[in-house]
C-alpha cells in the first residue's frame, strides 16, 4: 500500500471515530476499534481509568451524544506518526463538555487500519 493510501486510510479510520464519538455511537466505534483494544487515560475525578474495548463501548451506550446534544462538532487531528503497519494519531475532541486529548494507536490489519489502543486526558473547558 502506497505512502498515501495509508494515510488516506488512517485519516478515514479517525474520521469515523470522530463521529462515533459525536453521535455517542458504539456500533460505529466498535467498527474501527480491534477487538483487543484497550482505552486508558484520565477523566473529569482525575482517576486513572482503564478499560477494555467491551467497557468502553458499553460506556459510551451511556452517554448522551453531543450531536443530539446540539453541542457543535469539535474535533480535529493534532498530529499522525506512521512507520509500516503502525501509526500513532494525536486528536482533540470536545466529548462530555470536556476537552480531550487522546493518542489513538492504530494497526493495518488486512488492508484496513484498526485502532488497538487509545490513551486520553481530558480537562474541563473554561
Amino acid at each position: 500500500m502506497s505512502d498515501e493510501a495509508n494515510l488516506k486510510g488512517i485519516l478515514e479510520t479517525v474520521k469515523i471515530y470522530f463521529n462515533g464519538m459525536y453521535r455517542s455511537d458504539s456500533a460505529l466505534l466498535g467498527s474501527i476499534f480491534h477487538p483487543q483494544a484497550s482505552v486508558i487515560g484520565y477523566g473529569c475525578d482525575g482517576e486513572l481509568k482503564t478499560m477494555m474495548l467491551d467497557d468502553f463501548l458499553g460506556f459510551v451506550d451511556t452517554v448522551p451524544s453531543p450531536k443530539a446534544a446540539g453541542i457543535e462538532f469539535d474535533m480535529a487531528v493534532l498530529s499522525v506518526d506512521r512507520s509500516g503497519k503502525a501509526a500513532a494519531v494525536k486528536v482533540h475532541d470536545y466529548y462530555l463538555r470536556r476537552d480531550f486529548i487522546d493518542y489513538l494507536h492504530l494497526a493495518e490489519t488486512d488492508l484496513v487500519w484498526k485502532i488497538t489502543a487509545k490513551a486520553f486526558h481530558s480537562d474541563a473547558r473554561e
